[in-house]
């Protein structure tokens, strides 16, 4: 059984934040690229980007039950601006930084390296928890964030049996790191992303019960993404500019996928208060134990704005069964929002066809979810 604690898979989909990172070196660690952006800041800058595509091909046909051709091989395209990591820590940095944290949670064990997301390094310490570390400069607000606020986003799952990592302690930088960072409880489960699609059903009912607690109107002060939960205008150019990398990658898939978009753009907005998002649900980010919901991955962009957002995991996930299951626990939606969601989850599958290094590991959830946004799916 895997198990994986915030922040994710090791290849989570990218982060939403545009800054500029500053390498730094420093004790116990390495310092990369100090390339522009994150990943998709760098995907919405692809349509100003030269890209080559190869001719290389992997039939999903096991994912959608229908031969679905993506290109989906290391290397399949090329991009300026798509960063590396600008920081590689290592044990001995772990080990000097974990002594700022109480004796119960340093002691806990040697930490060791288990995942690199596109934010953070994940080093397990002992059987329960786990330290991460961001690895560039623009994910370093997230962990604020989270420490401000992922305890309230997740209240509403106490006792529910779905835990999310929400972080225990935070430390200073220093030893040459230049970041906050977390120690955070480790979740144990599978990846929702391996269990055969038509087995999520009962995950389905569970994520609506989770969504349905935390889609609760958040206060002023909460924060905003501007990149998830906001007006779908908002994204319209970044999504567009994507298209000629998508039709490369997908092919006549993309049709559909920019179809479902577009009816989003013409759905009515939004006009409800502003609601507690998780802001990153797909199937890398949602473990799951004998086929039920227990574990919300990585809260670095939670926020508040339109529930769509995350009710996009609806195409993502889950096939129209599921899908009417899901939706058959969360009547309070009208229609618009439900076509929204759908077009937040085409949105999601532009930006990871884009972006050359999500589509080796989300090559099933892009396959999956393109199928699944074809005119008549449900």
């Amino acid at each position: 059984m895997s198990s994986l604690s915030g922040g994710g898979d090791p290849a989570a989909v990218a982060r939403l934040d545009d800054s500029r990172p500053a390498a730094r070196r420093g004790e116990g660690l390495t310092a990369q690229s100090d390339a522009p952006t994150d990943s998709f800041g760098a995907i919405d800058q692809l349509h100003g980007a030269e890209v080559q595509v190869t001719p290389a091909r992997v039939l999903l046909q096991e994912v959608t039950g229908v031969p679905c051709e993506c290109r989906v091989e290391p290397g399949s395209a090329t991009l300026a601006g798509v960063p590396d990591r600008e920081l590689d820590p290592d044990p001995a940095l772990v080990r000097a930084l974990l002594r700022q944290a109480p004796r119960a949670l340093r002691d806990l064990g040697d930490p060791h390296l288990v995942a690199y997301g596109w934010d953070n390094a994940i080093f397990r310490i002992g059987a329960t928890h786990a330290v991460r570390l961001p690895v560039r400069d623009l994910a370093a607000p997230l962990v604020a964030k989270e420490a401000r606020w992922a305890d309230t986003l997740t209240a509403p799952l106490a006792g529910s049996g779905v835990r999310a990592p929400v972080p225990v302690f935070v430390g200073e930088p220093a030893h040459g790191y230049p970041w906050r960072w977390t120690i955070v409880p480790w979740l144990d489960g599978d990846l929702l992303d391996d269990l055969p699609v038509d087995r999520r059903g009962r995950v389905a009912d569970d994520l609506a019960t989770a969504l349905a607690a935390i889609h609760r109107a958040a206060p002023r002060e909460a924060p905003r993404n501007p990149y998830r939960g906001c007006p779908l205008a908002d994204r319209a150019d970044a999504v567009a500019g994507r298209r000629g990398v998508v039709e490369a990658q997908l092919g006549a898939a993309t049709a559909a996928v920019y179809g479902a978009w577009e009816a989003g753009l013409d759905a009515p907005a939004w006009q409800g208060p502003q609601l507690w998002l998780h802001g990153d649900l797909h199937p890398r980010n949602l473990l799951h134990a004998g086929g039920r919901l227990v574990g919300l991955l990585d809260l670095g962009d939670l926020g508040a704005g339109d529930p769509a957002c995350d009710l996009g995991i609806a195409w993502l996930a889950f096939d129209a069964t599921a899908r009417a299951r899901f939706r058959a626990r969360l009547t309070r939606h009208d229609e618009a929002t439900w076509v929204r969601a759908r077009a937040w989850a085409a949105s999601i599958v532009t930006a990871v066809a884009a972006d050359p290094g999500s589509r080796v590991p989300f090559a099933r959830v892009v396959a999956h979810a393109a199928a699944q946004l074809a005119p008549g799916s449900g």
